[in-house]
């Protein structure tokens, strides 16, 4: 799915998404995307997408008590998406849940951190802890990762998001590039 503001492209389901086996098609499908803007200028940061379960989405009594509702008053519900965030099983059990951030814009990887922490009120601390320590830590940089920094058309500045590469690739590891994929997973 491409967002017509941002131009950013999300997985309808992330079965073949990322490198970890996900196992079988509709475990993470996309149930809603997002956009952070700053308002002062009307700036659209980076974009927001959720992924649950299609089956714990279609088995959920209180996400069916909202089927009827209009996109606007989802929007406005913040019950929604509390709920959303916390959904448990008909076991009462957590169930897996997928964030995945794409930047609309060079920022540096301070910025992106200090963002998510202080500028998302539905994330409580713990799940904001668990987003800037996991999709924020140093750690050595995958093939997609060196693609994206040798690539001078689309990341000109080197941006590495934190991650470390080979001396020739002129990592900057301060920064994170337009198009940066941040995601994790959490019950």
């Amino acid at each position: 799915w491409t967002d017509p503001l941002t131009r950013l492209d999300y997985a309808v389901d992330l079965s073949n998404h990322f490198e970890e086996d996900f196992n079988n098609e509709g475990k993470n499908v996309l149930i809603g995307v997002g956009i952070y803007t700053k308002f002062i200028f009307k700036i659209r940061v980076y974009g927001v997408a959720l992924y649950v379960s299609a089956n714990d989405v279609a088995a959920d009594p209180k996400l069916r008590e909202m089927a009827g509702m209009s996109a606007k008053e989802l929007k406005q519900n913040e019950e929604f998406f509390k709920h959303l965030l916390n959904m448990t099983d008909g076991d009462d059990r957590p169930i897996e849940k997928t964030l995945v951030l794409q930047l609309n814009m060079e920022l540096s990887a301070d910025t992106m951190r200090s963002s998510l922490d202080a500028d998302w009120k539905l994330l409580d601390q713990r799940l904001k802890d668990m987003v800037t320590n996991s999709s924020l830590r140093p750690r050595e940089a995958n093939e997609n990762m060196l693609e994206r920094i040798a690539d001078k058309k689309l990341n000109p500045n080197r941006c590495s998001c934190g991650q470390t590469a080979p001396n020739e690739f002129r990592a900057n590891k301060s920064c994170c590039s337009r198009g940066t994929t941040l995601s994790f997973t959490w019950l």
